[in-house]
């Protein structure tokens, strides 16, 4: 299958938002593809693990601000994820077959593992355990 964000952004025409919030989502997923995500993830457990045993502490103070702007982030995938509604239904490009099978395709690489929706679930995922 090509690359989803290549596809995703073809399709903007038919999101709410159109190219402006595609290339944005886009370039997140580029840059926090699957192993990116999976790296942070680890990370992350990593983090916790070590401030269970003991290996650092932080005070409610200090740690306040961070929960804030990562609660903002699930809230802003929140959003995100209401605009990508678009990519439920396959886009209308026509009654033949041609645009029958490219519509299929691009709503299976807007939707599929490697899609800018599978890296916000990643996200979400990494931003909650943070």
């Amino acid at each position: 299958m090509s690359d989803p964000t290549n596809v995703a952004s073809g399709a903007a025409a038919f999101a709410p938002g159109g190219g402006a919030m595609m290339g944005a989502l886009s370039a997140m997923n580029k840059s926090m593809g699957t192993e990116a995500m999976a790296k942070m993830g680890r990370s992350a457990d990593a983090l916790i693990s070590s401030a269970k045993s003991g290996g650092f502490r932080v005070t409610k103070e200090a740690a306040d601000p961070i929960i804030e702007v990562l609660n903002n982030y699930i809230d802003e995938i929140s959003i995100m994820r209401t605009e990508l509604q678009a990519f439920d239904k396959m886009p209308p490009l026509g009654n033949h077959d041609y645009g029958r099978r490219v519509a299929q395709h691009m709503h299976a690489a807007a939707n599929d593992d490697q899609s800018v929706r599978a890296s916000l679930d990643a996200l979400e995922i990494v931003l909650q355990q943070s």
